[in-house]
């Protein structure tokens, strides 16, 4: 899809979606047991061309108990509406000092409020009065509003990478308080997620920018880094304006990697000879499942590699394929802390990708670790696994895309919560996969990824895309099997079971997957 359609498409959601009046609202309101006072501080720094614009968009909303702070190197005069008052003073402490509300909004000159986008964070606080932190998606202002940015649901990961939250945020005013002196919006959002995690999304576009969103600032996440105590090193992605944080992972830390196969010697050479030749770092061993091998080929080609490493080994399974129990038996004889599952058919292309990887990997927090997979002429086959519905399990994310056109997008370059990612390169913790149980191997061959990437989201940890480590993915070179529509069926209603009620926090499908296919 070209972006003009995009747009035009945006355009057609905005009138289906935006619709309403304001007796509707009021109506509304009425009902709204809690009305908080919410300070809405406007930095009135450089070009000032739609500061009034602003404003007006700030007086005009149809939630009405608000105060509006502007501040400002010089005096601007007195403004009518009695709720704004300004301070002639350009650091943000004095409006902290001087505002009441219970809730505080930072903003600058170039853009505007949604009518109603105070009434839609007072209807979440009515429902939610343990919230802290609440944002909304938000667009972009030209000859007309484009270029949605629809964000996930609090993404721990994400922020590190990027300032996803950026506009429209609404803060707890206490707790800002408590943070004290921050640098600037990105700073306050990192040091502000440190203290809660009552941080809700509101999925409505109720901010408008009149420019894209800024880069990252690189020095305010190395502070985040230190304050947290983080092993790791930051590389800067300049084309996306983001970061990549680098863990590293412990000295001790010993990856089992687990293979299945079936003959077809040469794309397992290939395979192998890439980890071979490219990984370093981390100490690790190579486990090939041979399930029902009996080429000549893949006999010698075991044979030389036995021969030429001490870290490679074969484990005969001679039973129907079963993806699921395959993996699990490999399991009961590996010797690596973490355990990495890994098609046949990849090739490494990231020199440090199992460093970086099993970096992620032990963070106690994090449960799956994914990559991004490339079509040999570098399109993207895997960015992530979307979560769409009972009957639609997952499509990947960023499918076909040229990856050379998203190197400006950070979604697709860098560090990523998502709710599960392929097997085709999956690496997990041995206590995480233990206590989730596993691959279901009733899940003999769809959908077994997504359930373990599930389940431990269902036990607390989080799930990563990594977007800096890289693989090629010829996609099933090895074992192209009849198409066995009762067992997919199976598996569908197995998912759909199990799974269905599950929301994708990291993805709206009624928005996204109608309107940016070329995003997904």
């Amino acid at each position: 899809m070209q972006r003009a359609d995009v747009e035009e498409r945006y355009q057609i959601w905005r009138q289906k979606n935006e619709k309403g009046n304001f007796s509707s609202f009021r109506r509304a309101l009425k009902a709204f047991v809690y009305r908080p006072l919410i300070s809405v501080c406007l930095l009135a720094k450089g070009d000032q061309t739609h500061l009034s614009e602003c404003v007006d968009s700030i007086l005009n909303q149809y939630y009405q108990n608000f105060e509006l702070c502007v501040l400002a190197a010089e005096s601007m005069g007195e403004w009518k509406d009695k709720r704004v008052f300004f301070i002639q003073n350009d650091d943000v402490g004095a409006a902290l000092d001087a505002i009441r509300g219970e809730f505080v909004v930072f903003l600058r000159g170039d853009g505007t409020f949604s009518p109603d986008a105070l009434f839609q964070v007072v209807s979440l606080l009515n429902a939610h009065r343990d919230a802290e932190l609440i944002y909304s998606d938000e667009d972009v202002m030209g000859k007309d509003r484009g270029s949605p940015l629809f964000k996930p649901d609090y993404s721990p990961d994400t922020l590190l990478s990027y300032h996803y939250i950026s506009n429209l945020a609404v803060y707890r005013t206490s707790l800002v308080r408590e943070i004290g002196a921050f640098r600037d919006e990105y700073d306050l959002a990192l040091r502000f997620t440190e203290k809660t995690d009552c941080i809700y999304h509101i999925p409505k576009v109720l901010y408008h920018r009149r420019k894209v969103m800024e880069n990252s600032s690189y020095s305010v996440v190395e502070d985040a880094m230190k304050r947290r105590g983080y092993r790791a090193d930051l590389k800067k992605i300049e084309e996306a304006g983001a970061c990549f944080v680098r863990f590293r992972p412990k000295e001790d830390d010993f990856v089992s990697i687990i293979i299945p196969t079936k003959d077809n010697a040469r794309v397992l050479d290939r395979c192998l000879s890439s980890i071979y030749e490219k990984t370093t770092g981390v100490s690790y061993e190579i486990i090939v499942v041979n399930n029902n091998g009996s080429e000549p080929e893949t006999f010698a080609l075991f044979e030389h590699y036995q021969k030429q490493y001490d870290n490679f080994c074969v484990l005969t399974q001679n039973v129907p394929y079963n993806y699921s129990a395959l993996n699990n038996e490999a399991v009961k004889i590996a010797k690596g802390n973490l355990l990495l599952f890994l098609n046949n058919d990849v090739e490494v292309i990231s020199p440090d990708w199992l460093f970086d990887m099993a970096g992620e990997a032990t963070r106690c927090e994090i449960g799956a670790v994914g990559a991004k997979l490339l079509f040999p002429d570098r399109s993207i086959q895997h960015a992530g696994i979307v979560l769409l519905g009972k009957l639609e399990v997952g499509v990947h994310l960023g499918y076909r895309i040229d990856e050379r056109k998203v190197l400006y997008d950070p979604r697709y370059v860098t560090n990523r919560n998502v709710s599960a990612v392929t097997g085709a390169c999956l690496m997990m913790r041995r206590r995480v996969f233990e206590e989730v149980g596993g691959f279901d191997e009733s899940l003999a061959v769809e959908f077994n990824d997504v359930d373990l990437c599930l389940k431990a989201l269902r036990a607390g940890y989080r799930n990563l895309y990594m977007g800096q480590v890289c693989l090629y993915h010829y996609e099933s070179m090895t074992r192209r099997a009849i198409e066995n529509s009762k067992r997919l069926n199976d598996s569908i209603l197995k998912m759909a079971n199990r799974w269905g009620d599950f929301k994708d926090p990291y993805f709206d499908p009624d928005v996204e997957l109608k309107l940016l296919h070329y995003r997904i």
